[in-house]
């Protein structure tokens, strides 16, 4: 018995699937010789495939050798693998091309548009787009209208996100779980929680719309992120009530507000549940609790949690070391970290920008410049790039050990290197060394340098130019007393 073209389809699909995607383009060929010849769903399967596999000129060779640009399912993968490329004129190019085959582009069309250009910040241009689909008569849906208020909210334009949600809403579009939950992040990340929690309150009484874990988890986030412990506890115990049950990410935000609430002791009885529940903490969970201790001081602790992690089926990892140097060194425990630092080296734990900013901080907050360039020196031959945190801490340690003209060259170099501005930190640290070093008038010049520039000071480089014109005069002690009247408050 001859295969038909749905066992066919069977088989791209399992060829696609497992990478193999030559072999579903040579079957695609033998369909055809043996009389059977491909439908939509064949073409768009190996079609969808190629575009996801980044082969996107391939795939459109592929549709133009079988005769498949007619078929709108191929298309629109077409369009979504342009769209992952970033090639938006060869989008609306393709779009204009459907249009003159004869295949009017349709909602699923029009909607991945929406979709790429609201990720990418292109909300105008999204809603231009929208303003076309309804001119040829394509009435979006309910992923339209998600993907635009997406836009908006990744924006900050939150009036005009829910304004759309309402339009939506009027232009009988039922709601769905997926934008209800981006209506909730929308209003969670402007900190609109009330208003959050009303619209959780109706998906409860909506039948058809019940909420999800993801729902719930947005819900926590956002109390978490205003620290507000009750309000978070509030929705855990709703969604535990609901028969929701937790996953992670809500697991891993309730032991964020415990810690920030400095409830150290019930976050490290979360984790342990978690394990019991079915649902194991992961890296990022014991990553949000160790920096949670070091914040409040607790860098012992801290300690023997990564000591722990591994019996919860987890390894630390560079974040991990990242937040405990963190710790160790906002407590003075400046010979834990440095022991800390070598264990890492020859274990061949790879060191990463925030680790290389984090000990050259830590190690500048204790007055070790010289230890600053040295590490600056071996993050710059482990191929690690600075930011501009790593040229504000070398520049101030250069500052502080006198090597002014040095850290004027170091600036001139990442000014002239293009890829980095040094901040106003970088400018108001060089002036204090430029003060100290080489007296005030060589910093005026400097001053009007950066004037020139565009870069504008702020208070804190006209209290370092102050405090230079007074010690020139030799009147500290007017600086002295304010300082006094400062620090007592």
């Amino acid at each position: 018995m001859e295969p038909n073209v749905f066992t066919y389809n069977v088989l791209l699909k399992a060829l696609c699937k497992n990478g193999k995607l030559d072999g579903a383009c040579k079957l695609l060929v033998e369909m055809s010789k043996r009389g059977c010849v491909p439908d939509g769903v064949s073409y768009t399967t190996v079609v969808a495939a190629m575009c996801e596999d980044g082969r996107v000129e391939e795939a459109r060779e592929v549709a133009r050798r079988f005769g498949a640009e007619g078929v709108v399912s191929v298309c629109n993968a077409l369009i979504c693998g342009l769209c992952r490329e970033g090639r938006v004129g060869e989008v609306f190019g393709l779009m204009d091309e459907m249009v003159g085959n004869g295949v009017d582009p349709n909602v699923v069309s029009y909607s991945s548009v929406i979709s790429w250009l609201s990720d990418v910040g292109e909300v105008e241009l999204a809603l231009a787009v929208l303003g076309k689909m309804i001119r040829r008569g394509c009435r979006p849906n309910v992923h339209t209208f998600s993907s635009l208020m997406k836009g908006y909210f990744l924006g900050g334009r939150v009036g005009e996100g829910v304004g759309l949600w309402r339009v939506m809403v009027l232009e009988g579009v039922r709601p769905n779980v997926v934008v209800y939950n981006t209506l909730l992040n929308g209003l969670c990340c402007s900190g609109n929680l009330a208003e959050a929690v009303d619209v959780c309150g109706r998906m409860e009484k909506d039948c058809f719309c019940r909420p999800n874990v993801t729902t719930y988890s947005t819900l926590v986030h956002g109390f978490v992120k205003a620290g507000d412990l009750q309000g978070a506890s509030e929705v855990w115990n709703k969604m535990v009530n609901c028969g929701v049950r937790p996953n992670v990410v809500v697991y891993t935000s309730m032991v964020d507000v415990l810690c920030k609430n400095s409830m150290f002791d019930q976050a490290y009885r979360l984790i342990d549940n978690m394990a019991t529940d079915g649902c194991p903490p992961t890296v990022v969970t014991f990553n949000t609790f160790i920096k949670g201790l070091c914040c409040g001081g607790r860098v012992l602790w801290a300690m023997r949690v990564v000591d722990q992690m591994q019996r919860y089926g987890c390894l630390p990892d560079t974040r991990t070391y990242n937040e405990l140097l963190d710790g160790l060194f906002s407590v003075n425990e400046l010979k834990e970290a440095c022991e800390l630092i070598r264990e890492l080296e020859e274990r061949k734990v790879e060191l990463n920008l925030v680790t290389y900013n984090t000990v050259m901080y830590g190690f500048s907050s204790h007055g070790k410049e010289e230890w600053v360039l040295q590490v600056l020196g071996r993050m710059l031959v482990n191929g690690v790039k600075p930011d501009a945190i790593t040229v504000n801490v070398v520049i101030y340690a250069y500052s502080k050990l006198g090597k002014v003209r040095t850290a004027i060259q170091f600036l001139d170099r990442i000014t002239a290197g293009k890829e980095l501005c040094p901040d106003i930190i970088a400018h108001t640290s060089l002036l204090w060394g430029i003060c100290n070093s080489l007296g005030i008038e060589e910093a005026i010049v400097y001053l009007n340098k950066m004037l020139n520039k565009g870069i504008f000071p702020n208070i804190a480089t006209w209290d370092v130019l102050v405090r230079g014109f007074f010690k020139k005069l030799g009147h500290m002690g007017p600086i002295r007393i304010l300082d006094d009247i400062l620090g007592k408050g």
